[in-house]
C-alpha cells in the first residue's frame, strides 16, 4: 500500500513539474523570442581538426572565413547586439566547450558554418553540390546519429566522452519529457531561421539548396535556444570548393546567412 502511495505521490509531482513547464512553453512562446540580444558564431572544425578535405582546401579554414565576414555584418548592421564565437583563429575546441559558450553568452542564435563532402567511394562524388541548413533532431534515429557523427568525430577524450554521454540514454523517462518540451519551444524558430538561410542561398548566392534538414548534432544538442548548423557547400565537389576557396565566394555565402538573419531578427523584434 506504501509503494502505491510513493508512486502515485511522484506521479502528482511529475505532473506538477510538467504543469509548469507546459506554462512556461506557453508563456515563453510569446516573450522568450522578442529581442536578439546574443548570438553565437561557431566556425566549426580547427587546429587538429581539420575536418572535410578538399583538392586545395581544408575545410576548418573556409569555416573560419565566412564566421568572421558574419560577424562583420552582423555587428555593422546591429550594433547592440552581442556578437561571440567559438573561436576565431586555427585551433582546436572540444564540442562541449561550444556548447558551453553558447549557454554562458546566453546566445538567443547559435549558428554553426560548416562545409560538406561526398565520400571518396561515391563514383558521383565531384557532381554532388548545394548548401543544406540542420536543425536539431528529437529522435535519435541511425540515419541522423549517422549524420552527426560524421560532422562532429571526436578528437580528444574529452570529445569521446561527451559524445558517449549522448548516445547513451541515461534520463528517466519523465527528464527525456521535460527536456523535449523545453527543445521544442525552439525547435519551430530554429526550422524557421533554416529555411531563410536556405532561402538566401539560392536568392543571393545563386546556391542550389539541398533544403532544411534534421540530424541530432552533439554542438545542437545541448544549446537551450534557438540554434542551426548550415552546410555551405561540398568541398568534394571541384566548383564549389573554388567558389568557396575565393574570399568573393565566401562574401557571398556569409552576406546570403546574415540576410536570412537580419529577417529573422527583424520579425522578431
Amino acid at each position: 500500500m506504501f509503494k502505491i502511495i510513493l508512486k502515485n505521490k511522484n506521479k502528482i509531482r511529475f505532473l506538477g513539474c510538467l504543469g509548469i513547464i507546459s506554462f512556461l512553453v506557453f508563456f515563453c512562446g510569446f516573450s522568450v523570442f522578442a529581442q536578439v540580444k546574443n548570438i553565437v558564431i561557431d566556425a566549426g572544425h580547427g587546429g587538429i581538426d581539420p575536418g572535410n578535405l578538399g583538392k586545395k582546401t581544408q575545410e576548418k579554414h573556409v569555416n573560419l572565413a565566412v564566421s568572421k565576414l558574419l560577424g562583420e555584418m552582423l555587428k555593422k548592421e546591429f550594433p547592440k547586439i552581442n556578437i561571440h564565437y567559438t573561436r576565431l583563429t586555427d585551433k582546436y575546441v572540444d564540442l562541449h566547450y561550444r556548447s558551453r559558450i553558447a549557454i554562458d553568452k546566453k546566445s538567443d542564435i547559435f549558428i554553426s558554418i560548416h562545409c560538406n563532402s561526398m565520400p571518396h567511394e561515391n563514383p558521383n562524388r565531384k557532381n554532388v553540390g548545394g548548401t543544406e541548413t540542420y536543425i536539431l533532431a528529437l529522435q535519435r534515429s541511425d540515419d541522423n546519429l549517422e549524420i552527426a557523427e560524421k560532422e562532429n568525430t571526436p578528437i580528444t577524450e574529452s570529445d569521446k566522452q561527451f559524445f558517449l554521454k549522448l548516445k547513451k540514454d541515461k534520463f528517466q523517462e519523465e527528464n527525456q519529457i521535460l527536456i523535449s518540451l523545453h527543445q521544442q519551444t525552439y525547435l519551430e524558430n530554429s526550422a524557421l531561421l533554416a529555411q531563410k538561410i536556405e532561402e538566401s542561398f539560392v536568392k543571393n548566392a545563386k546556391r542550389q539548396s539541398r533544403g532544411v534538414k534534421q540530424a541530432g548534432f552533439a554542438v545542437l544538442r545541448e544549446i537551450p535556444n534557438v540554434s542551426v548548423l548550415t552546410e555551405i557547400g561540398f568541398l568534394s565537389n571541384p566548383t564549389e570548393e573554388d567558389f568557396l576557396m575565393n574570399k568573393i565566394g565566401q562574401k557571398m555565402i556569409a552576406k546570403s546567412i546574415f540576410l536570412a538573419m537580419k529577417v529573422y531578427i527583424e520579425q522578431k523584434e
